[in-house]
């Protein structure tokens, strides 16, 4: 599932991820279908300020998009947010990122902003949620790596 690692051999920042897999193996091949979510703390989004998060993807996983899928959601003051045009349709069911099907690319970091300032005063997080919704065969790859998890916001004028 899911843990930081400190001594991650992908770092885009050189200092451990949040991962998931299992680190001595370095593989998220467990010989079984799972999956498995990880929530960031809570950060009071700022008034009167332009804020944004934003993150890190990286996936050594299976190159099919049926199967190995990453859902980054958003939440505001402890309830996960359906947003955008699919916020009722499969795949992405509304999460601010997806990962599967066609833009399924091994191997690559994907660098992504959330603009949060429409949320000011209140509390966001992030969750991310991984599913092989079949066996990853041995050899499939490392896993997701999550890396560089920020909230930034403006200098007040």
């Amino acid at each position: 599932g899911w843990q930081v690692w400190p001594g991650s051999p992908v770092s885009k920042a050189g200092k451990g991820t949040l991962y998931y897999g299992y680190p001595p193996g370095k593989t998220y091949a467990f010989g079984y279908m799972h999956a498995g979510v990880a929530i960031t703390k809570a950060v009071k989004v700022p008034t009167g300020v332009k804020s944004s998060l934003s993150f890190s993807l990286y996936f050594d996983t299976t190159k099919s998009g049926l199967y190995d899928r990453l859902k980054v959601w958003l939440w505001l003051d402890g309830q996960r947010q359906y947003i955008g045009t699919n916020k009722n349709s499969t795949p992405s069911n509304g999460s601010i990122w997806y990962r599967g099907g066609a833009n399924n690319t091994p191997k690559k970091w994907y660098d992504v902003v959330v603009d949060t300032t429409q949320y000011a005063g209140k509390k966001v997080q992030l969750e991310f949620y991984f599913n092989a919704a079949k066996v990853p065969a041995a050899g499939s790859g490392q896993g997701v790596f999550v890396d560089e998890v920020k909230f930034v916001r403006a200098c007040p004028k």
